[in-house]
């Protein structure tokens, strides 16, 4: 699917599948996997008010890369 990622949750290390254009923030953790912060309708009773951070398994190396792949 173009304009998707897909990325396993640290915790569970389940599949979530993110639109890119709700991403607003990549981090790199201390380990050096992906932290994703990301604009969730379902957190919030205003439009664009909700917040997610998702730990990833993914390297920030791995996930900035899967994001360039949409984009450009």
């Amino acid at each position: 699917m173009k304009g998707f990622i897909e990325v396993r949750v640290a915790y569970d290390e389940l599949g979530l599948v993110l639109p890119v254009n709700g991403i607003k923030t990549i981090m790199e953790s201390n380990d050096g996997h992906a932290v994703i912060e990301f604009e969730s309708a379902c957190c919030s009773d205003k439009p664009k008010g909700g917040i997610s951070v998702i730990d990833t398994i993914e390297s920030y190396e791995e996930v900035k890369q899967k994001i360039e792949n949409e984009v450009y």
